[in-house]
């Protein structure tokens, strides 16, 4: 396996990413794997990986078609309030888990989506291919290292251990040289040296910040010094307890510094009085770091979210003659779903369409058909793989594309443009997406290339890729979708067209993404949550302020079409329709017109709860009297939580219920018995947030 470890802090910074890295390829190359650092997109394509760890999900998304895992070892309080730090998250193909909190949270982010993304337990550790035997002695110093990036942290803790001479840190000079003699220099960053310093003193301290305790999630130093063979002396963390009990000495540190400092001073006392029993501490802990937690261990999740992805993506489609059959990803029923690939071929871009031909014909998806329009196209496909391979001539422009539009003979569409790059399983994902939400129009994560790379910021790498908006489910989806429609990320069903959409509005370049742009207007649309596609840089032409003009003008409602753009419930619902028959609460408007005289009660404690009740808020002469849950009761958001079958049934009758779900017909079925309710349906107002 190839693998590429993706940090987007520069190669020379001396941080704890670098580290990391180094460890990951020393455990990768004891099973045989190979690992390379990469920090661009560019390198990423370059190395041609089989799979791609990103250090930083929450920093930069996916920026490749390859699989992409995130490693998801930082407590969620490190970044909250970043503005695309969930966005980033949601990118990616599977995620590397640090602990059972951050599993949860994930499974929060994803609930409002149709996919939960396999996982796998990781650690940001230590590799167990070099091991030291435990030293500890009479005169052993605390090891530690660090980069001590904002100074401030236990600096009095240090200090007093510094005056004490118990304890040797390493790092970078200028965040550490305070402490006189106690500073034992850096060490390179790779892989190696960390672990022989520590093994060299036989007793380590390990401390978390407040974050890592609260999420239950451990450091680099707990491995580092297990691996090591040291005594750790370590804070009180809720993982650390867990997986490495009594081997440990523990220290409360939430009494001051001075007196973390006495005891961690206490601590080593007892270290360097009973050596012996120091020693056998920490062979037990180096045994259940090497046979739990070492990055060899560790690395066994890989394959297993790698073989999980391919399950999901499927095979490559067979061949298939012009005149038929079974294709792959049939419905129900056992009739595939046919797309048509409009793909524009333009004189001189040879290259870009033959890249882009090559993702069509290697979808998993097997009923596909071909029209192809102008001149810059292989002059020899394989008929065996398309159901119908038409080819318009001329270059093409609006008139052509309403030709091919006009004679659609598949009852899907998509419009790729040149140089635009699929994942195999990108028309499988869409259209899975389609028969889950019952939509025409269908939106696929998408990458698309920056005309020019993102400026530095923060020591990141720059960006030659960005990751659209229309991903994350707290994004408001129509407005996203009408900025960032790309022709290359959008399903469509030909029965969306109307005859508007093909008179040709002398575009050339931007074409295509006026049909988009029109549809996406009108129609409700559903995300996939996947990327599965990445779109070359937007052509520079005077066209955008026509295209800027014509669809400002397009009307966006047209008759015939649904005049609701909000969805009724979720993606996941299994019976849409009962939903639709509920008033709808859409706008802050549709608040204030609730009933003054009634109380109010909001099913769903969730994120989509919390938005009804910030609304609510807004309007003092409503009465809200808490939240109603299927399976809680307790308190949620400062208000009371009820089971609806523990209140008395006078509590609810003639009450407003908002149900505040995703899933809004399981909800009103669950109300059914309760007589008198007046019932109405959130859930599109938390969709358009």
């Amino acid at each position: 396996m190839r693998i590429a470890i993706y940090n987007p802090f520069g190669s020379q910074s001396p941080t704890a990413e670098k580290e990391i890295t180094e460890r990951i390829r020393l455990a990768a190359a004891a099973r045989g794997w190979s690992a390379i650092a990469v920090h661009t997109s560019g390198e990423v394509e370059e190395a041609a990986p089989d799979v791609v760890l990103n250090l930083h999900p929450q920093q930069r998304p996916k920026l490749t078609l390859h699989p992409w895992l995130a490693c998801f070892w930082n407590p969620v309080s490190f970044y909250e309030g970043h503005p695309a730090s969930e966005r980033h998250e949601m990118s990616h193909d599977g995620f590397l888990v640090s602990g059972p909190r951050l599993e949860r949270y994930l499974r929060d982010i994803f609930f409002e989506t149709p996919r939960m993304p396999p996982v796998a337990p990781f650690h940001c550790s230590s590799s167990g291919a070099r091991l030291h035997p435990p030293a500890l002695h009479s005169g052993s110093r605390l090891f530690y290292v660090g980069s001590n990036w904002d100074r401030a942290r236990y600096r009095g803790t240090f200090g007093a251990l510094a005056a004490k001479g118990l304890i040797a840190v390493h790092g970078p000079a200028e965040r550490w040289d305070h402490l006189g003699a106690a500073y034992a220099g850096a060490l390179p960053f790779n892989g190696r040296s960390v672990i022989d310093a520590a093994a060299a003193e036989g007793l380590g301290l390990c401390l978390h910040m407040p974050g890592h305790c609260a999420w239950a999630v451990p450091n680099m130093r707990v491995f580092e010094l297990a691996a090591a063979g040291c005594l750790a002396v370590a804070d009180r963390h809720p993982f650390l307890a867990e997986a490495f009990g009594d081997t440990l000495l523990y220290v409360d540190t939430g009494n001051g510094e001075e007196e973390l400092a006495d005891r961690i001073a206490e601590a080593v006392a007892f270290a360097r009085g009973n050596p012996a029993r120091g020693r056998e501490m920490a062979a037990a802990a180096q045994e259940i770091f090497r046979t739990r937690f070492s990055l060899d261990v560790l690395l066994d999740g890989i394959p297993a979210i790698l073989s999980a992805l391919e399950t999901a993506a499927g095979t490559p489609a067979e061949t298939h003659p012009p005149s038929g059959g079974r294709h792959l990803d049939a419905d129900a029923a056992g009739v595939a779903e046919g797309v048509e690939v409009i793909l524009s071929a333009p004189s001189g871009r040879e290259e870009a369409v033959a890249r882009t031909l090559a993702g069509i014909s290697a979808q998993t998806h097997g009923a596909l058909s071909l029209t192809i329009l102008g001149p810059a196209a292989p002059a020899r496909i394989d008929a065996t793989r398309f159901r119908r391979i038409r080819r318009l001539p001329g270059e093409p422009d609006g008139a052509a594309l309403a030709e091919a539009l006009a004679g659609l003979s598949e009852d899907w569409f998509a419009m790729p443009e040149p140089g635009c790059l699929w994942d195999r399983r990108h028309l499988s994902t869409l259209l899975a997406t389609a028969r889950r939400s019952g939509a025409s129009l269908i939106l696929a994560g998408a990458l698309a290339g920056r005309r020019t790379p993102e400026p530095e910021a923060a020591g990141l790498s720059q960006g030659e890729m960005r990751l659209l908006r229309c991903l994350a489910p707290a994004v408001r989806w129509k407005r996203s979708a009408e900025e960032e429609a790309a022709p290359g990320a959008l399903l469509a069903h030909r029965g969306l067209l109307q005859e508007e959409d093909l008179r040709d509005p002398g575009l050339t370049l931007l074409a295509a993404e006026f049909v988009a742009k029109r549809l996406c207007r009108r129609a409700r649309i559903a995300p996939s949550f996947q990327v599965t596609a990445c779109l070359p840089p937007k052509p520079e032409t005077e066209e955008w302020e026509r295209l800027g003009r014509l669809t400002r003008l397009a009307p966006p409602e047209t008759e015939g079409m649904p005049e609701r753009l909000l969805p009724a419930t979720g993606l996941s619902d299994l019976n849409p329709a009962m939903a639709e028959r509920l008033p709808r609460l859409e706008t802050p408007a549709d608040f204030r017109k609730l009933p003054q005289d009634k109380p109010i009660y909001i099913y769903g404690a969730s994120r989509g709860g919390r938005l009804v009740h910030l609304e609510l808020l807004k309007w003092e002469e409503l009465t809200l009297r808490g939240f109603l849950d299927s399976n809680r009761s307790g308190e949620a958001w400062g208000l009371p939580l009820h089971r609806p079958q523990d209140l008395e049934p006078a509590l609810l009758r003639h009450a407003v219920v908002l149900i505040a779900s995703q899933f809004v017909s399981e909800i009103l079925r669950s109300l059914s018995g309760i007589p008198d309710l007046d019932i109405r349906n959130a859930y599109p107002y938390i969709a358009s947030h």
